[in-house]
Formats: structure tokens, C-alpha cells, sequence
């Protein structure tokens, strides 16, 4: 059955699978980059504000709490700038800059904590009042994170099976470090500060890193979406059970923690609710994963029978296709065929599949075969050979040799160039074209040569001449009121008698002349190197040889007879100016009295 792996790639190409990122699914994707990027940016910008207006409650939550540094503000600033030029395809480069820029900036502090220097870049933007300790510098937490964030940024645009998991590691890490800081925040914010670590971490900088990674993640998980095409089956497990597996237990845990401190419930039955909320949670997260997993299966399911369907379809297309489709490697292997291209080339579909297409090229044809099919594959300056109609020499089962027709195009699938290929039998093709003519310039009642083709002969003679060079002559013949012929006896007598007297015209005429049939009842011969005195003497034999011929209808005779006009052309006039001649003669025969020939 045709088609096989390659035809169902088509197919599968051809189908927006329900599964993968379209423009409208992604809408709510970007909304929340934008709005995380945005969000980060704007609290960036307060925090430097208060920095440079000497507000100190804009970057610090409380006067207990550090204050988040301007080194650390100018990163989320450039942060949120990154994530809002990266989700626009054509500002890739964006993101990764302002990776770049966070990388080299918290790196340089980093390496002042490891080596105990001071290079100058902890107060190089803003001085810092309000800190004895290190003024100005992020904390050894913070110029992690940021370098954590930074490396995301810059290979989120390059995302590949091989670097997902080393990514989503860094996503791990960078997840854990704040919210580690951000949870023992809301239980016990002195007990941070004792860890060297994060000692001058502000919790509004907790929070930002948390938001940060969230939407580093975003980003990757569209990226990932947009490069790969697949159901992501793993990024929608982790969208939908995040909020209520990992989520609402940590609010919930924060809740009740504070709740026991206060005296308001005991240890043990804090626990308990603790417990009982998390398996609740989780068990109703569970679930609701369960359902929609149950929903996006049936509409694959429903999607593979779709596919199925116009599988089939275009099978049973393919093979009842009067020409032949196939598809080839670059190498030329027959990859697929369908019956027709087979049938032609006298093979077994099975069997005509295995070939490679030298096999069915003679072999003096073989080379030029492929140069001019590579070069119409891979040079750009002769696109137009890929829609052009190749006339190629092939050989049957046999090793006979016909001629096809193939017009080639290239097919890319998984990153490899194929060929497609639709051949057509020209032996066949040039039939059809024979018939074709023969049915536009032939008279279909009399059998010959119709007004078309009479102008067609008098433009060949009027350009090139005779082959002999010898004079033409035009016989003009009407039948003699045939009209009554035709209200006497009916149309279909008329069509006989027609017919019967093109054929008796035919005989009279020597090899080199030629009949048409002008309109109606009217007929032109075309003469060419006939003397006047012979010209005049086949005229007479025509209207003899009607005259004296009985035409019969239902025993009944008919009797048919025929004017004629003749005109010579001397090579000083146009030819149409000599059948406009013998036309005029023929008029004037009819005003003779009929059943005459004029010369004129």
C-alpha cells in the first residue's frame, strides 16, 4: 500500500498535530512571560530609584532586612529585559546578550568573595550608605543565581535532547537556592542572616530570583515547544502539579509554622493537618493530571484516525493516478511508488521499490541525468529547472527503451533531501497530443481538413513557398442549392450527402492536393504545381465526377451538383487575396447558372 514511511510523513506533515504549540495555545504562555518580565523590570527600576533618590524603604521590605543592592537591581533590570526580547524570534540574540552581561557582572563579584579582593565593582554604579560590610556587593547566593539565570539565558535559544537535563539541573539548583531563602524568610528571617552564604540576601531579591527561574523556564519550555514539535509530555506534568503538590504545601507549611509559634495549634496537630492537606493535595492534583492526560489521549487517538483516514485517501489517490509518483534518495534509492510508475516500467510494485533509478536509465544517459537533476537541486539560480518538465530515455523490464516525462522536486524529511519525482509516459503523452491536434484542425462530419487548418497551410505557404517552388491555386466549391436539399429531405440526409460528396471531391484529386471543407456547404482545394490548362481540367473532373454520381435517399435519387470558382496566385499577391479571388469566381459561376466552373 502505498504511500509507505515517506507518504506517511507527508501525511503527518501536512496535520497540525492537537498536541504541539500553535499561535493560540501559545497565547497564555507569552502573556505570563511578558508579564513576569515586565513585573521584574519594574521592581529593578524602583529599587535603583531608591537608590539614586535616597528613598531607602524602595529597596529594603523593612529596616531589619538587608536591602537589595544596586549591582543586583541593575541585574534584574537587564534580566527583565532579556526575557522580554526573547520571546521574539527575530531578538534571539537579545536574550542571550543580556545572559552574557549578567554572567561577566555577578562573576566579577563572585571571584572578589573567592580570591578576598576588591575590584571596584561593587560600588561602581551607585556608592552604598547604608551597608559597613561589603558595601554595595550581592551576596555569594545572589552572584550564583544571577550566573545560574545568565547560563539559562544564553542557551535557552539552543535547546536539544542532549542539554535538557543538564538545564533542567540548573533549573533545580537555582529553583532550590531561593526558595530555600525565600521559606526561611516567612519562618525565621534572622536565622538566614547567620549563613555567610546569604547573609545580605534581601527577601524582595528571593523573590525576584524565584520569579526569574520561573520564567527562564517558560522560556525554555517554549523554545523547547517550537524546536522539537512534540507533546512535551514531562513540561505539562510539571504545569499542572506544580501548584498543587508544590505550591499549596509550602504556603500551607508556612501557615501552620507560624500557627504553632503562635500557640494556636500543637505540634502534633499541626502535623497532622499537615499531612492530611498534602495528601489531599496531591491526591486532587493526581487526578485532575489523570483527566486531562485521559482528554489529550482521546483527542490523539481521534487525531491518529483523522490521520489514518487521509492516509488511505491518499493511497487509493496515488494509485489510481493514470501516471506514476516516486520517491527517491538523494543516492537515488526508490524510497516509494505507487502502482501506476510500477505498471509503466513493466515492475511489481514490491519489486520496482528496491531499485535505485540507474537501473532505469540507459547508461549513456546516466550522467547528464544527474548532473542536471543536482544542479536543480542544489543551485539557487536554477529554481526554475525544479517546476520544469524533464523528457528523460528509460528502459522497461525488458531493457527497451521509451521516453518519460518527470518533473522532480526535493522533499526534506528529518533533515534529509529526498527527491519526488511525477512521470507520465510520453509515448502516450505525444498520442494524446496527436489526437488533440487532429481533433482542432479536423472537420468531424466529412473527415477533413477543417477552416483552421486551411489557414494554418496558407501561413506556412505565404512564409516559406511551396517545396518545389512551383505556383498555388484555390479551387473554391459550393454545392449547388443544397439548402433546399436540407428542408426536402432533412438534416441527416443533409450530413450524408455532405460526407458522400467530400469523399467523391477526395477522389478526384491528385496526391499533392489537399480538401478542406470552408463552412457549411462549402469546400476549398489547395493545388500546388498545376498549369492553368490542368488546374481547369481537374475543376471540370470534380464537378463531373458529382454531377454524373446519383445520390440516393430511401431509393429515391438526389440530384447533387456543384459551382465552382478557381484563382492562381501569381507570387506578386497574398494568398488570402487569392482565395478572396476564387470566392469572387465562385459567385460568379452561381450567376452563370449553377453547375459551372469560372477561372479567374
Amino acid at each position: 500500500m502505498w504511500p509507505d514511511e515517506t507518504g506517511r510523513r507527508i501525511v503527518t506533515m501536512s496535520l497540525v498535530s492537537t498536541s504541539t504549540y500553535t499561535p493560540n495555545q501559545q497565547g497564555p504562555l507569552l502573556f505570563s512571560l511578558r508579564f513576569l518580565g515586565y513585573f521584574i523590570f519594574a521592581v529593578a527600576l524602583l529599587v535603583m530609584l531608591g537608590w539614586v533618590m535616597n528613598i531607602h524603604s524602595l529597596t529594603t521590605l523593612s529596616p531589619d532586612f538587608p536591602s537589595m543592592k544596586f549591582n543586583t537591581a541593575l541585574a534584574f533590570a537587564i534580566s527583565g529585559i532579556g526575557i522580554l526580547l526573547g520571546q521574539a524570534a527575530r531578538e534571539r540574540h537579545g536574550l542571550q546578550i543580556s545572559g552574557l552581561i549578567l554572567m561577566l557582572l555577578m562573576g566579577t563579584s563572585l571571584i572578589e568573595y573567592l580570591l578576598n579582593i576588591n575590584l571596584g565593582i561593587d560600588e561602581f554604579f551607585w556608592p552604598d550608605d547604608y551597608s559597613n560590610n561589603l558595601p554595595g556587593r550581592p551576596s555569594p547566593a545572589t552572584c550564583i543565581l544571577f550566573i545560574l539565570s545568565g547560563a539559562l539565558m544564553m542557551c535557552s535559544q539552543q535547546v536539544s535532547d542532549r542539554c535538557i537535563w543538564v538545564i533542567r539541573c540548573i533549573l533545580g539548583v537555582g529553583f532550590f537556592i531561593s526558595l530555600a531563602a525565600l521559606v526561611t524568610y516567612l519562618l525565621d528571617a534572622h536565622s538566614l542572616f547567620k549563613v555567610k552564604f546569604f547573609a545580605s540576601i534581601a527577601v524582595h531579591t528571593a523573590v525576584l530570583f524565584f520569579i526569574q527561574f520561573l520564567a527562564n523556564a517558560l522560556l525554555i519550555n517554549k523554545k523547547n515547544s517550537e524546536f522539537h514539535k512534540e507533546a512535551l509530555p514531562g513540561w505539562r506534568q510539571i504545569n499542572r502539579l506544580l501548584l498543587p503538590i508544590v505550591v499549596v504545601p509550602l504556603v500551607l507549611g508556612v501557615l501552620l509554622f507560624h500557627c504553632v509559634n503562635s500557640g494556636y495549634l500543637s505540634v502534633a496537630f499541626g502535623f497532622g493537618i499537615m499531612i492530611t492537606g498534602f495528601c489531599m493535595t496531591a491526591f486532587a492534583g493526581l487526578m485532575w493530571n489523570a483527566s486531562q492526560e485521559d482528554r489529550w489521549f482521546q483527542r490523539l487517538v481521534a487525531e491518529v484516525e483523522v490521520r489514518e483516514s487521509m492516509q488511505k485517501r491518499l493511497a487509493t489517490m496515488m494509485d489510481s493516478m493514470p501516471g506514476g509518483v516516486l520517491f527517491l534518495t538523494r543516492e537515488g534509492d526508490i524510497q516509494d511508488a505507487n502502482v501506476g510508475v510500477a505498471t509503466m516500467f513493466g515492475y511489481a510494485q514490491s519489486d520496482f521499490i528496491s531499485l535505485n533509478i540507474a537501473q532505469l536509465l540507459p547508461e549513456e544517459h546516466r550522467e547528464r541525468f544527474w548532473s542536471v537533476l543536482d544542479r536543480a537541486i542544489t543551485n539557487k539560480k536554477m529554481k526554475h529547472l525544479r517546476r520544469r518538465t524533464f523528457r528523460i530515455h528509460a528502459l522497461n523490464h525488458n531493457g527497451k527503451a521509451f521516453v518519460v516525462l518527470a518533473s522532480v522536486w526535493a522533499i526534506e524529511v528529518d533533515g534529509t533531501v529526498g527527491l519526488g519525482a511525477f512521470v507520465s509516459h510520453g509515448e502516450a503523452i505525444e498520442q494524446q497530443f496527436e489526437a488533440l491536434r487532429r481533433e482542432v484542425r479536423i472537420d468531424h462530419l466529412t473527415s477533413t481538413a477543417n477552416k483552421s487548418s486551411l489557414d494554418a497551410r496558407l501561413e506556412q505557404l505565404q512564409a516559406h513557398g511551396s517545396r518545389s517552388g512551383e505556383q498555388v491555386a484555390i479551387i473554391m466549391i459550393d454545392i449547388d442549392h443544397f439548402k433546399v436539399v436540407n428542408d426536402s429531405f432533412g438534416h441527416p440526409v443533409g450530413d450524408a450527402i455532405l460526407s458522400e460528396f467530400a469523399r467523391r471531391v477526395s477522389d478526384s484529386l491528385r496526391y499533392s492536393d489537399s480538401l478542406y471543407r470552408y463552412g457549411g456547404e462549402e469546400f476549398t482545394v489547395l493545388v500546388v504545381g498545376a498549369s492553368e490548362s490542368a488546374l481547369y481540367e481537374l475543376a471540370e473532373r470534380i464537378r463531373g465526377n458529382i454531377e454524373n454520381l446519383a445520390f440516393t435517399c430511401d431509393d429515391e435519387r438526389i440530384a447533387v451538383t456543384c459551382s465552382l470558382g478557381v484563382a492562381i496566385n501569381d507570387g506578386r499577391e497574398l494568398l488570402v487575396d487569392t482565395l478572396t479571388r476564387a470566392d469572387k469566381c465562385l459567385y460568379k459561376a452561381k450567376e452563370l447558372g449553377r453547375n459551372t466552373t469560372v477561372m479567374g
